[in-house]
């Protein structure tokens, strides 16, 4: 099972790594990060713990530097036999609009005996929407 101790070890990394993020100046790019953790129904316990605690028992009583740092959002969805989570920073900018191409465009002909025109098209497959890869860590266990 997924421990406290084990939650807290990872949101300290995965908190680092995401202020370890640079822009193309080598500015941080989280500065003034608020962090939200989408987590599993089965570790919000563990999660709650941690951001609500001044002081917490791990191999006796600390204080807890990860108090009120984030917040939480329950991933209703996922399965209680994954402990995987993500740590977002919701302040962050949105990068432009990113468009992924999946499949070239290609023109087709369509030409019907019975018809008097001939149909010209293309037929391709993309993605295309908002993001900040720099914004986001997934936290595999």
């Amino acid at each position: 099972p997924y421990t406290t101790a084990q939650v807290e070890a990872d949101l300290k990394g995965a908190k680092e790594d995401l202020m370890g993020f640079r822009d193309r100046n080598n500015k941080p790019f989280n500065r003034g990060a608020k962090l939200v953790a989408y987590v599993p129904t089965h570790l919000v316990d563990h999660f709650e713990t941690l951001r609500n605690s001044r002081q917490i028992y791990i191999s006796g009583t600390k204080d807890n530097v990860l108090y009120q740092t984030f917040d939480i959002i329950v991933n209703y969805d996922q399965d209680t036999t994954s402990d995987d989570w993500y740590l977002f920073n919701v302040n962050a900018p949105v990068q432009a609009f990113i468009f992924q191409t999946r499949e070239q465009p290609t023109w087709k002909v369509k030409d019907e005996e019975d018809k008097r025109n001939i149909k010209y098209f293309s037929v391709s497959r993309s993605a295309a929407g908002y993001g900040n890869p720099m914004a986001c860590i997934k936290i595999d266990n």
